[in-house]
C-alpha cells in the first residue's frame, strides 16, 4: 500500500509509521486509504479508545449520520429533533441525521411509518442513498428504480468495485467507508437556472463539480512539493511551493500543465521533512486563493 501523510493536526517525517489521531486498527486493512480520507474531512472518526472497528455492520442510523457528513455543507446541524418515524424519537441520538437526511430525500423509511434505525444496511440500500445524494435518482428510477437501477448507477461510477457483495449483503464500516470516499470524486447533478434540467457536473473546471469540492471545499491534486516559502532568512511556518501537474480543478481552474502554487499545513515544525514529495494530495480551501494540505499519499 501506498504510504500516507495526515495532516490534519500534526506534520509527520517520511518513514514515520504514525498517523494523526490515529486509527489502532485499520493499518493494513484493505480500505485504510479511502477511511482516512474520510478521516482528514472530519467524516469519520474513531471511538473513545481509537478504534475505527472496520468490519463492523453498519446500522441505518449510523448511515444516515455518514451520509449527511459527506454530502452536507460544513456548519450544518444535526441536533436531536423530532422525526416523522414512529421508532426515531427526538431523544434518539442519531434524530437529528436521520431527519436530515429524509428531509433530503436520501433515505426513506420503511413504508409502514418506521424507519428502523437499528436494523444493519445492505449494499442495495447503502447504493441508492449514496447515488440519490449525487443526484442522479431521476436516472436510477429509469432504469428500474430499487435497487438495480441504483446498483447499477453506483458500479458505473466503481463505487463497489473491491467489494464483493449481491444486493442483499449487510455493509460493514470499512466497506461504506470506501464507497462513499469514492462517491466524494463523483461529478453531481445540478439544476440549469430554469431549473428546468438535471447538468452532470463532469469535464474541466468550473464544469467539474464533485462532492470533495461541492461540500467540503477539498480538492484532489498531484504534484510534487519542491521548496519552503522563505521570508528573509526565515522559513515561514507552515508554508510550502507545490508544484501540480494534474487537477480536474482547483478553485475555478482546470490543470494540466505544471503549475507552482504557495500552501501552508497543518503545523509547520516540520515543513522540511515534506520537501520532495511527490504523489497525490488533498487541499482544503482556506479562503480566496488559499489552501491547506490535509493528506499526502505518496
Amino acid at each position: 500500500m501506498k504510504k500516507i501523510l495526515l495532516l490534519v493536526s500534526l506534520i509527520l517525517a517520511v518513514g514515520s509509521s504514525v498517523y494523526a489521531a490515529e486509527l489502532k486498527d485499520i493499518s493494513g486493512y484493505e480500505f485504510e486509504k479511502e477511511i482516512l480520507i474520510l478521516q482528514s474531512l472530519d467524516i469519520v472518526g474513531g471511538d473513545e479508545n481509537g478504534y475505527f472497528n472496520p468490519n463492523e455492520n453498519v446500522k441505518r442510523s449510523e448511515a444516515a449520520k455518514l451520509i449527511d457528513e459527506a454530502f452536507s455543507y460544513s456548519g450544518m446541524s444535526y441536533e436531536q429533533t423530532d422525526t416523522e418515524f414512529s421508532d426515531v424519537s427526538a431523544s434518539h441520538w442519531a434524530s437529528g441525521y436521520i431527519k436530515a437526511a429524509a428531509d433530503r430525500a436520501f433515505i426513506n423509511g420503511m413504508g409502514d411509518g418506521t424507519f428502523a434505525p437499528d436494523v444493519n444496511i445492505t449494499y442495495a440500500q447503502a447504493a441508492t442513498i449514496i447515488i440519490k445524494a449525487l443526484g442522479y435518482e431521476p436516472f436510477a428510477e429509469s432504469f428500474g428504480g430499487y435497487p438495480n437501477g441504483y446498483v447499477q448507477y453506483a458500479q458505473s461510477f466503481h463505487l463497489s468495485d473491491k467489494i464483493a457483495a449481491n444486493n442483499d449483503s449487510v455493509m460493514t464500516r470499512g466497506e461504506l467507508a470506501y464507497m462513499i470516499a469514492n462517491a466524494l470524486e463523483a461529478p453531481v447533478t445540478e439544476f440549469t437556472a430554469d431549473n428546468r434540467y438535471l447538468n452532470i457536473m463532469q469535464g474541466r473546471g468550473t464544469n467539474y463539480l464533485c462532492p470533495l469540492i461541492k461540500y467540503h471545499k477539498a480538492y484532489f491534486v498531484n504534484g510534487k512539493i519542491t521548496g519552503t516559502y522563505r521570508s528573509g532568512a526565515a522559513v515561514k511556518r507552515g508554508y510550502i511551493e507545490l508544484e501540480i501537474d494534474y487537477a480536474k480543478r482547483l478553485g475555478n481552474e482546470y490543470i494540466n500543465l505544471p503549475k507552482t502554487i504557495v500552501c501552508n499545513t497543518a503545523d509547520g515544525e516540520a515543513v522540511y521533512d515534506l520537501l520532495y514529495l511527490k504523489g497525490d494530495f488533498i487541499l482544503k480551501q482556506s479562503g480566496d486563493d488559499e489552501y491547506t494540505i490535509i493528506m499526502i499519499i505518496v
